[in-house]
């Protein structure tokens, strides 16, 4: 995988979370924000190793783009309403750069179940608006089988960044 290190805060067969991810993510339902980074700081808290990029003296917060009918039809970006969140409650004076562009695919992401079809579905889908210098942290709601994540990792490298790393809600399917 082209990211240096993944920190998920869960797992996405969690009910409670994934009933908060999709409330979020396809009703647009956003639970306090308060609430949020109460569970974010919670999880964090009982790591008992450290994050992965603690050592970074620079680090940018990306969210992880929709396509533009997604964002349409969302109405916002479920990634980039949790990175406020995250950025509140690890570096609140952090930047956050919504510098990922991805294009329109016809098929979503979600509903394919096939790897090799996930992969092949998201290849090559991310460009980044500007050049980067030091670390990211790719912020996203769920990863399941790191396609996505590695599609806009690698289009972060391109465009600078020396190590991506990714934080999600959730991990797994």
């Amino acid at each position: 995988m082209p990211f240096t290190g993944l920190v998920a805060l869960g797992y996405y067969h969690s009910q409670p979370l994934r009933a908060m991810i999709t409330d979020l993510k396809y009703r647009g339902v956003t639970a306090p924000e308060k609430d949020v980074e109460s569970f974010i700081s919670f999880c964090l808290s009982r790591r008992s190793q450290p994050l992965p990029w603690e050592q970074e003296q620079q680090i940018i917060f990306v969210p992880m783009q929709l396509s533009s009918s997604r964002l349409r039809e969302r109405g916002f970006n479920q990634a980039a309403w949790l990175t406020r969140r995250i950025v509140n409650v690890i570096a609140p004076h952090a930047a956050i750069a919504d510098m990922l562009v991805r294009e329109d695919r016809p098929i979503p992401q979600a509903s394919l179940e096939d790897a090799d079809a996930r992969h092949a579905n998201v290849r090559g889908a991310f460009t980044v608006t500007q050049r980067i210098q030091g670390a990211v942290i790719l912020v996203d709601d769920v990863i399941t089988t790191g396609f996505t994540a590695a599609e806009a990792a690698n289009a972060l490298k391109k465009a600078g960044a020396e190590r991506v790393y990714v934080l999600t809600l959730a991990i797994g399917k």
